[in-house]
């Protein structure tokens, strides 16, 4: 049964969770990154749970959200099963903005067309 929101920076965490089942509950949501983090005996478990390849998995949208789940709270040290993943709420981590990479700012001089 799922509990608080626990917070997963991107890249933070890392190392397989091999253990069968921790008994810990779930969270009620995850932060994920857009880019997964995980390893491949972590990929494994979830072919295995899903009976998907990573190319099947990734052709439905539902299905890479679920997997950023499933992958998110392994690497927190839980072993959700794939139907308990569904069931987690998802959160993506928006990445802070650049101060220094301004798009309004430009190097071209004005354009005589506009007058500016």
């Amino acid at each position: 049964m799922p509990t608080d929101q626990v917070y997963i920076p991107a890249g933070a965490l890392s190392g397989p969770a091999d253990a069968p089942g921790n008994g810990a509950a779930l969270p009620d949501s995850v932060k994920v990154s857009a880019t997964p983090r995980f390893t491949p005996n972590q990929y494994r478990r979830l072919m295995a749970a899903t009976g998907l390849d990573l190319s099947k998995l990734m052709a439905d949208a539902a299905n890479v959200m679920q997997a950023c789940v499933w992958f998110a709270l392994a690497e927190a040290g839980h072993h959700p099963t794939w139907e308990e993943a569904g069931d987690v709420h998802i959160e993506f981590e928006v990445a802070a903005a650049d101060p220094f990479s301004d798009a309004s700012v430009t190097t071209e001089p004005p354009s005589a067309a506009t007058g500016g």
